[in-house]
């Protein structure tokens, strides 16, 4: 076996073992009263120091909220709670603690001061474990093979093709294009972009959100740990190659052979509709379902703030605290919306750049005062 596999093998390991080692109660599958097993995806980012591994963040999940929540959320839900992109929120909630630590002089777990703002530890690489092949267009041959393409509804088919939008698993044979988050068929309409979609365009924006993006370095991932058994090359290649980064890393895939994870999908399992999160590291552990922690979701209104999750917006500039009122718009103002806060990214104008160029429709804004 060479050093990639297994590289990859410990790193899957090391994910699992923290995912089975959380409580029950914490947001994993379950067998219903009515026999049926739950299924979920699994993910995990992680850090390599030479041939160290350190777990930062595993989640669990397959859900996304509809756009309409979008209108009534005021930053208080979580809208995509697939399982890698919950770990990259909880990366962006370490990235904040240390930011705030380093202001402290206290120790900080991935960054150190670099000539202008903090960098990722230069003797770190970052790499995001998932048990299945990213949604979208990385896994579009895994996921036809066997299977009819969805046929949308007509209730949806129109308005998804005004948007120039395609919707999970619908037209198998249309390639290298975006996708929403799959979800069901006869489910209501999520504009949230597949993981593919979101992780190819990382490649070259990073992974820091808006906040941390003024205090540290844009900050990538060098490489994704997927199931040999179920890796399509030419999806691949195909997905991520759509950018081709200029300031950004491009994706290394790493494939492991040995899986422990024993929740994944079966033609006689459900989805879970719970999400877990844990940062090992910050010791939290959390189950989210419908965008807010469990027990929290309040139908057609946001949650309560004591019932939000941990890596909703609101939660986020919370953390943030006095840093916020370090971000300045490029006019030298201080942001007073959430999604002004968003214009202050260094990294807009090229993100706009890259919608464009792949073709991404945005969602309903999702909006608060600061």
């Amino acid at each position: 076996m060479n050093h990639n596999a297994q590289l990859a093998d410990r790193i899957a390991a090391a994910v699992v073992k923290h995912f089975n080692e959380a409580p029950a109660k914490a947001g994993k599958p379950v067998i219903r009263a009515n026999g049926v097993p739950e299924w979920t995806v699994l993910a995990g980012l992680v850090t390599l120091q030479g041939d160290k591994i350190e777990v930062i963040s595993v989640a669990t999940g397959v859900k996304a909220l509809p756009d309409d929540v979008r209108r009534y959320s005021k930053g208080w839900m979580v809208h995509d709670m697939h399982a890698e992109i919950l770990c990259l929120r909880m990366l962006n909630y370490v990235v904040t603690e240390d930011v705030l630590n380093e202001r402290q002089g206290k120790d900080t777990l991935l960054l150190e001061r670099g000539e202008k703002r903090l960098r990722l530890r230069k003797d770190l690489k970052l790499c995001l474990y998932i048990s299945e092949p990213p949604c979208g267009d990385a896994s579009m041959s895994y996921v036809a093979q066997g299977r009819e393409a969805w046929e949308e509804p007509p209730s949806k088919k129109t308005k998804i093709q005004q948007l120039g939008l395609h919707r999970g698993r619908e037209s198998f044979d249309i390639l290298g294009v975006v996708r929403t988050k799959p979800g069901r068929a006869d489910s209501k309409v999520t504009l949230s972009k597949s993981c593919s979609d979101k992780l190819c365009l990382r490649q070259e924006t990073g992974v820091l959100n808006s906040i941390n993006s003024a205090f540290v370095e844009p900050v990538y991932l060098d490489f994704i740990a997927l199931p040999e058994a179920k890796f399509q090359q030419a999806d691949f290649d195909r997905c991520f190659d759509r950018i081709d980064p200029k300031n950004g890393i491009s994706l290394q895939p790493l494939l492991y052979t040995e899986d422990p994870y024993t929740f994944h999908k079966l033609e006689s399992a459900v989805p879970s509709p719970l999400s877990l999160l844990l940062c090992p590291p910050l010791k939290i552990s959390q189950a989210i379902l419908n965008g807010a922690k469990n027990g929290g979701f309040i139908k057609n209104k946001p949650p309560k703030p004591h019932g939000a999750s941990i890596l909703c917006n609101q939660k986020l500039i919370q953390k943030a605290g006095p840093l916020i009122q370090e971000i300045k718009l490029p006019n030298g103002q201080l942001p007073k919306s959430y999604l002004s806060l968003k214009d202050s990214n260094p990294q807009k104008d090229l993100k706009n750049h890259l919608h464009s160029l792949l073709g991404w429709t945005r969602t309903t804004p999702d909006d608060f005062a600061l």
